[in-house]
């Protein structure tokens, strides 16, 4: 990537932010953009019971309220202020790097076999003076979807799973997808993100590029903790018409793409599913009981030698992250003290 390319050099992309009763995140984002003299190609997305009473003092910012609008309804009425053809979802509690934004804007443009493009990430924590970052996803980021058959590209955007509601993505596919979404009533955080995706996958391929594309600070109350795991969504008698609008909006979308039959769109869409489903990691506590069944019936040098392996795998939890950063060039590097100097500036929310 050109160390000259910057997001003002891409003008195509809008940075489209929701929020919802969280006004110290959000006001430190909006500082974050202003900073980087992006403030004018930002549009707020408030579902919170009083508007935003300092959205004028980022600069240029669009402020749509949308007081007590479900998530899906709001973000869908609020892309249609979005002009560009271009749109990336920026949580309040993430910053996303900006030159890998325009990376990805301008791979889209030079690929548009593709829908969606990001970068690699990380995630970070607020410990007393400290923040410690941790790069993730590292195997799903070794991954593209990048099959010429929409419904192998379901399979591949679930199986390795990797969370695409924060790419780049086409403004049109993004618009249709909630206007779906927000017409079916699906509500379930986890439906709703893992929709997308399958959105995604049958409007074209995906692509990973190597590039330092965001960090997201790790609170108790971003949407992703609170969301249940896809497989107790399923299982949920409450739930039951949210999930059957979920595998007839991802069929309708598929047929619609390909022509396929109902039928054969929903085996395509089930298999994804399917393959989504035994990757997941077993239930919160399941492991630790199943371990101490185990344990139970060993010898005792067995058990300290497992113990002991576990204890250096917890000493080692994963790569260095300023070797992992490093590897992105220089200008990784640079975004990351911004984004520093943002979360020090601003503190606890």
């Amino acid at each position: 990537m050109g160390a000259d390319l910057t997001l003002r050099d891409i003008p195509d992309v809008t940075i489209f932010i929701p929020t919802h009763e969280r006004p110290g995140y959000l006001a430190r984002i909006l500082a974050y953009w202003s900073h980087h003299g992006m403030a004018g190609r930002v549009v707020v997305c408030d579902s919170s019971r009083e508007s935003f009473a300092r959205v004028g003092d980022f600069g240029a910012v669009r402020y749509f309220p949308f007081p007590g609008v479900p998530f899906a309804e709001k973000v869908a009425r609020c892309l249609g202020e979005v002009d560009t053809p271009l749109v990336v979802f920026n949580a309040d509690d993430d910053f996303l790097a900006p030159r890998a934004v325009a990376e990805c804007a301008r791979f889209l443009r030079e690929h548009p076999d593709h829908s969606s493009a990001q970068g690699k990430q990380a995630v970070f924590t607020v410990e007393g003076e400290s923040l410690r970052f941790r790069p993730v996803y590292l195997s799903q980021c070794r991954m593209n979807v990048d099959s010429d058959d929409p419904g192998e590209r379901l399979a591949q955007a679930l199986s390795p799973y990797m969370n695409q509601f924060y790419a780049v993505h086409g403004t049109e596919t993004f618009r249709d997808y909630f206007q779906q979404a927000a017409e079916s009533g699906i509500q379930s955080g986890s439906l709703l993100e893992i929709l997308l995706s399958l959105f995604s996958a049958v409007a074209g391929k995906h692509g990973i590029l190597d590039v330092f594309y965001y960090t997201r600070e790790q609170v108790k109350d971003s949407g992703g903790r609170r969301s249940k795991r896809l497989d107790a969504v399923l299982a949920s008698p409450e739930l039951q018409g949210e999930c059957r609008a979920f595998f007839r909006a991802a069929e309708e979308a598929l047929s619609a793409r390909t022509g396929m039959g109902r039928a054969e769109a929903g085996a395509a869409v089930n298999r994804a599913v399917d393959g989504y489903l035994k990757n997941l990691p077993p239930p919160p506590g399941a492991l630790a009981r199943l371990r101490a069944r185990v344990r139970e019936s060993l010898p005792e040098g067995v058990v300290r030698a497992v113990r002991a392996a576990r204890g250096r795998a917890e000493a080692n939890p994963g790569p260095d992250f300023d070797a992992w950063l490093a590897g992105f060039g220089p200008g990784a590097r640079e975004d990351l003290e911004a984004m520093e100097g943002h979360v020090r500036t601003f503190g606890p929310r």
